[in-house]
């Protein structure tokens, strides 16, 4: 027994020496496993092998000392990388993981990184390593759907196409309205799709409002919501319920001189459509049943009206111009009306308001409006001043009724400034000489605040130094707007 003993006490210094004698390299380099979540991406890598290459050659790994490299130039939309708590720092490290993330998972990405060990001799063991990430792409067509003004008691349908392009199949998951209260999938759909490359799926989305809407910043919303295995769509749904309704259109007819008519046609506005436009943007029939012009004395007159505002209906979407709506001022100043037409809309826009200068013979001008302005802008435009009388007459300034500092006489521009001591003399249009038929004054418009602004102007007029108390004036008008930043 006690030489039993011995002979297994040799043997295992025998192999204790022979394993002191062979060499110890590390001639691989690190392993890794690559596991994906629809775009994050967790690298684990191992440096912890050991087993015998030759009777000589044991292979020892070194572990890994250095942090992983991402080539930033030979990659992309792929996030940094993100070291898992288990690396050591400035320690040798068998074991660790690290994440890269897809920044938009609805574009392809790209990453290529590598790990070396810690190995002297030969220098560093080198893995180099790549990912792609390849997105569930839907084609969805239309991308979002506007219903527009639909009749209350009524439903509109319309079809949205789901198209898989991303070149591989994948499963559609889930298709499904968020609140589904006015708007519903009129197909019964399985739980879930395989959607192969290239092929589509198509539905039908209803819409049937259940309230009237009468702001437009009220829109019944919904939202259709796509999910695949990675990815989420979200279409947005939008509509409005409407009832029978009416809209008259306002107009404004300028100047006319005294004893003159004037008509909303083509003739005396060329750039508006004939006649006074009547809409009915609700979902009934509108029947028109009369009209009045108040005040009764106004100078405004409706001439053989067709059609007959007595007995006429207007479709839903649909206008109609009655013709011919005049301005005959038998006197000069301005003048306010309202045209009403009765009719069977709810919360009717009914009234069209009617507005319009009347002139003498003699100086007139007419209304410039600058339009919508960025606030503190400073904006230029001209107002002319003619004279249709047979005779001059002498212009010796201007004055502004209800100043303000958003509007402004440019005197500094003008050639020809009128004074009471050096006035311009005003010759007639029809004039054939070679004289001052028609004054250009250049205003200037630089809004101060949000909003309409409005001035009255009127041109001053004098005979041997005096004042003339002629009736002309006109408008200057201008919107002042903040200009938002678009994102």
């Amino acid at each position: 027994m006690l030489n039993l003993f011995k002979y297994i006490v040799i043997a295992i210094l025998s192999l204790c020496s022979l394993a002191d004698a062979m060499d110890t390299v590390d001639v691989l380099p690190p392993l890794y496993s690559i596991y994906s979540n629809c775009g994050d991406f967790l690298i684990s890598v191992s440096d912890n092998r050991s087993f015998s290459i030759s009777k000589d050659t044991y292979q020892l790994d070194a572990g890994i000392k250095d942090i992983p490299n991402l080539l930033s130039a030979k990659s992309y939309n792929i996030s940094n990388i993100i070291l898992d708590s288990t690396f050591k720092i400035n320690q040798v490290n068998y074991q660790f993981s690290f994440r890269l993330n897809v920044l938009d998972r609805f574009d392809t990405a790209f990453a290529v990184f590598f790990v070396n060990d810690d190995n002297q001799i030969p220098k560093n063991n080198v893995k180099y390593d790549s990912i792609k990430y390849y997105p569930q792409l839907l084609e969805i067509t239309p991308d979002n759907l506007s219903y527009g003004s639909i009749y209350i008691d009524s439903s509109v349908s319309k079809e949205i196409e789901i198209r898989n392009v991303a070149g591989f199949e994948f499963l559609i998951k889930e298709i499904a309205l968020k609140t589904g209260t006015s708007f519903r999938i009129i197909e019964k759909l399985p739980k879930t799709i395989l959607l192969r490359a290239d092929s589509a799926i198509k539905l039908n989305i209803q819409y049937k409002p259940l309230k009237e809407i009468s702001n437009i910043a009220l829109l019944e919303n919904d939202t259709l919501i796509i999910k695949n295995e990675c990815l989420t769509y979200r279409i947005a749904l939008s509509g409005s319920g409407v009832k029978a309704k009416i809209i008259v259109e306002d107009f404004d007819f300028d100047i006319c001189q005294v004893g003159n008519t004037i008509c909303k046609d083509k003739t005396s506005f060329p750039e508006t459509v004939p006649g006074l436009k009547v809409s009915n943007p609700g979902t009934g029939i509108l029947k028109l049943n009369g009209y009045r012009i108040e005040p009764p004395y106004s100078p405004y007159i409706l001439m053989n009206p067709n059609p007959n505002p007595e007995n006429a209906q207007v479709f839903p979407g649909v206008s109609l111009n009655l013709e011919s709506l005049c301005f005959a001022p038998k006197q000069a100043g301005e003048f306010f009306a309202d045209l009403i037409i009765s009719n069977n809309a709810y919360g009717a826009d009914s009234i069209a308001k009617i507005r319009g200068i009347a002139y003498n013979k003699g100086p007139y001008l007419r209304v410039l409006s600058f339009g919508e302005k960025r606030v503190l802008s400073n904006n230029k435009s001209f107002i002319k001043i003619k004279n249709s009388d047979d005779k001059p007459y002498q212009l010796s300034g201007f004055e502004f009724e209800n100043n303000t500092p958003d509007f402004r006489v440019m005197y500094e521009e003008m050639d020809l400034k009128p004074s009471l001591e050096f006035p311009i003399l005003l010759f007639p249009e029809s004039s054939q000489e070679a004289v001052l038929k028609e004054l250009i004054v250049p205003i200037e418009f630089s809004p101060k605040s949000e909003g309409f602004k409005e001035v009255k102007i009127k041109p001053i007029f004098s005979e041997k130094g005096q004042k003339l108390d002629l009736i002309v004036f006109n408008y200057i008008r201008g919107i002042g707007v903040f200009l938002q930043s678009k994102l």
